[in-house]
């Protein structure tokens, strides 16, 4: 008797729970935010086929059931049994394969279906950038899995495309070529003036694009778009970011002021550096490499070789940069849009960390090898046709650069530290235009580009400050170069899957250097 109240009592309890709810919640796999407004659909054991929604926090009860049919706008569509479910309430949603009809525009500078492309394609989009929480844009690259980065130093990076690097990979940002005259067959570290935070997506081109853009782009094109004005609508967004590898503190805002013809993007980026700190763990292979023993100090007015504690710290190789952005968009009419597009980027001096950690006979080489504040100014106009008759869409673009560079470098013990510093002003203009013809789209536009390059250099010794002579990287007369190019293209699609593409490029480059002096 006893025997059978135990097991009625048993009964009672666990038939209750057995009918209860699951409280599930909804997932994005890549970022872990919970998907808001996902329809789960299941078959209930007393009643007929039923629907609910997740709500904010990407939660929804499902209650007893068979089956259970999770459907997302973007998404992957997924089915979980009740029993699967009791015992993991959670579904990580994957982002639906759509990349062969994303819309891209590196590869022939017009929108267009990625599926019609030849070559390969890596686009980074705002919510992936986010979600890497890179610390500048050369990381970015990095951390894609798919472009490869060298860096000397916390504050560089220069990607390297299928072997290509530097004057061989062509950098546009906002279809305006940030490649100039003094992009040189050495690494650059010009990839981290732009503001990952302002970006609304980067895409990666692998194969030439030298037809669209010139022999820059012999290893590739990698386009940077920056956020757009949204008509219509006014929003702000603002972040705070610390890293402990770097100390790093980073703030950030921007924010969209709109009407339905006037719209305007703007935003700010602080980013504070500390010195890297470096991993405890080491191959034994390795022994002691990548461990910083020492650092070059100046006191009393000598180079003095000071001991460090902290080996895994890179010391020196903080640095800091503040990055501005803005555009501002006018709707003309249903066909015409005008954008202003303004950019500006600096740093702080950012040390030569291989340089400084380097030795000679077991003595520290170098005292001094730095970066001076890499700065760059962009201001462009952009204005858009459409529906010209003779053309579908016809671009024009307008654009100054100003870039300043500059190197210091002094040996240890030595007097006097070498100064040179580069200052590029870039003018750029090109006229593109699209026509579709039944199966056939042609593509057609004209390019101009003109640098001018002012070279100074000297010696200036540490303890006096008296200057003298020294030999400047480029021409100390000044150098000017101008490019002239025009291009035509023509994609025949033949069938949904043979497409055929032909194109003509033409090129004409000067240069005028002149050399005021040659006594070093």
């Amino acid at each position: 008797m006893l025997k059978n109240i135990f097991i009625f009592i048993y009964i009672l309890l666990a038939c209750p729970l057995a009918a209860q709810d699951v409280m599930v919640q909804v997932l994005d796999k890549t970022n872990f935010q919970p998907v808001v407004g996902a329809t789960v659909s299941f078959q209930s054991d007393s009643a007929q086929a039923k629907g609910a929604i997740t709500d904010a926090k990407g939660f929804v009860s499902v209650p007893k059931g068979n089956k259970i049919s999770l459907k997302a706008l973007g998404y992957q569509p997924v089915e979980r049994t009740f029993e699967a479910l009791s015992q993991n309430p959670r579904i990580l949603l994957t982002e639906a394969l759509n990349t062969l009809d994303e819309v891209v525009v590196s590869a022939s500078r017009f929108e267009e279906k990625r599926r019609d492309i030849a070559q390969q394609i890596q686009v980074i989009n705002r919510k992936e950038m986010a979600f890497m929480n890179q610390g500048n844009l050369a990381d970015v690259l990095q951390q894609s899995g798919q472009v490869l980065v060298q860096k000397s130093q916390l504050g560089g990076g220069s990607p390297i495309l299928r072997g290509f690097e530097a004057n061989k990979v062509l950098m546009v940002v906002d279809g305006i070529r940030m490649n100039n005259a003094i992009y040189r067959g050495g690494h650059l570290q010009n990839v981290i003036t732009i503001d990952q935070a302002m970006l609304d997506k980067t895409e990666i081109v692998f194969g030439p694009g030298s037809v669209m853009y010139g022999s820059d782009a012999l290893g590739g094109v990698m386009h940077f778009h920056t956020r757009k004005p949204v008509f219509g609508k006014t929003t702000g967004q603002a972040y705070l970011r610390y890293g402990s590898a770097a100390s790093e503190l980073t703030t950030h805002f921007n924010w969209n002021v709109a009407s339905k013809r006037i719209a305007w993007v703007g935003g700010s980026t602080r980013s504070l550096f500390g010195d890297l700190q470096t991993g405890n763990m080491r191959n034994d292979a390795y022994g002691d490499w990548g461990k910083r023993f020492k650092f070059a100090e100046r006191i009393d007015d000598k180079d003095v070789e000071t001991p460090q504690d902290n080996t895994n710290l890179q010391t020196g190789s903080g640095y800091n940069q503040t990055d501005f952005f803005q555009k501002l968009a006018i709707k003309y009419s249903k066909n015409v849009t005008h954008t202003i597009n303004l950019q500006y980027s600096t740093s702080s001096n950012i040390n030569r960390y291989d340089r400084l950690s380097e030795l000679q006979a077991g003595k520290l080489r170098w005292a001094e090898w730095y970066y001076g504040p890499q700065k760059r100014l962009l201001a462009a106009s952009h204005l858009d046709w459409e529906n010209l008759g003779f053309a579908d869409l016809a671009k024009l673009t307008l654009a100054y650069q100003h870039i300043e560079e500059s190197r210091h470098d002094r040996r240890f013990n030595a007097t006097d530290i070498n100064r040179r510093t580069e200052t590029v002003k870039a003018y750029t203009a090109s006229l593109d235009f699209t026509k579709q013809i039944k199966e056939s789209e042609i593509r057609y536009g004209l390019d101009f580009a003109y640098n001018d390059v002012f070279s100074n250099a000297f010696k200036e010794n540490v303890s006096t400050g008296v200057q003298s002579s020294q030999t400047t990287r480029y021409p100390n007369g000044g150098s000017k170069m101008r490019t002239f190019a025009g291009y035509v293209s023509h994609t025949w699609e033949i069938s949904p899957k043979f497409i055929t593409t032909q194109g003509l490029r033409y090129n004409s480059v000067r240069l005028k250097a002149k050399f005021n002096e040659s006594t070093v």
